[in-house]
């Protein structure tokens, strides 16, 4: 599953290029990353999924600016404003087009992305690493908590260590093992082993079918593998 980057903004060039030189076909997937306000993006989305038919997996939105700063408007595609007419119009084609909302977002922002994801039949939302919790208060983090209230949203986990099991079985108590999605297994053998140990000893309290899910099973279901 590659995560389309943000050092590409809206080329996709590189992702196609993955697609083309792929270990065996249907190998990987993909999301992509287009502006939210910029009223023709719903058509360029449209336009990229038709190009590569059941590759493009989900869209990639940001919203990291600090509480009580103003979104932005123009320059590099993150922290535009949640409750503009222009990204409802862009979740509504996500939700048409069946991708995924990916939100890469600060705990501030929570209840701006539940009232979204509200607006929509069956939306679909991946929260990334964990909701960023270092990046708020308990407070804020406890709405992030409440998204697990909404079907629809799953939770990436990443970037952990041991001693934030306490967040781990918080997370996991509130999204269930069905919706926990793991992120980073690194690109060499020795990190993807580190990877599954450290998940089986901070999931311990899992047994080894969810944990399995955790692992990989949740992320080919969500994102469509066979």
């Amino acid at each position: 599953m590659i995560v389309h980057s943000e050092v590409y903004q809206d080329d996709h060039r590189y992702l196609e290029y993955a697609f083309e030189h792929e270990p065996s076909p249907g190998f990987f997937k993909g999301t992509c990353l287009f502006d939210p306000i910029d009223p023709k993006t719903p058509d360029r989305m449209q336009e990229l999924v038709r190009k590569l038919p059941g590759r493009i997996v989900g869209i990639r939105i940001h919203e990291m600016h600090p509480r009580g700063t103003p979104p932005t408007t123009t320059g590099p595609m993150r922290d535009r404003d949640m409750r503009s007419e222009e990204m409802k119009n862009t979740w509504r084609k996500a939700s048409d087009l069946g991708l995924i909302v990916q939100m890469q977002s600060i705990p501030c922002y929570a209840p701006q992305v539940g009232a979204l994801a509200s607006e929509f039949r069956d939306p679909r939302v991946l929260i990334d690493h964990f909701g960023l919790p270092s990046r708020g208060s308990a407070a804020e983090y406890d709405d992030v908590i409440k998204l697990a209230k909404l079907p629809g949203v799953y939770m990436k986990v990443s970037s952990f260590k041991v001693e934030d099991k306490p967040l781990v079985r918080r997370v996991y108590d509130a999204f269930g093992p069905d919706r926990l999605i793991f992120g980073g297994y690194g690109t060499r053998m020795a990190a993807f082993e580190k990877a599954t140990a450290l998940i089986d000893q901070v999931f311990d309290f899992a047994p080894e079918p969810e944990r399995a899910k955790i692992r990989g099973g949740n992320a080919m279901k969500l994102f469509g593998f066979r």
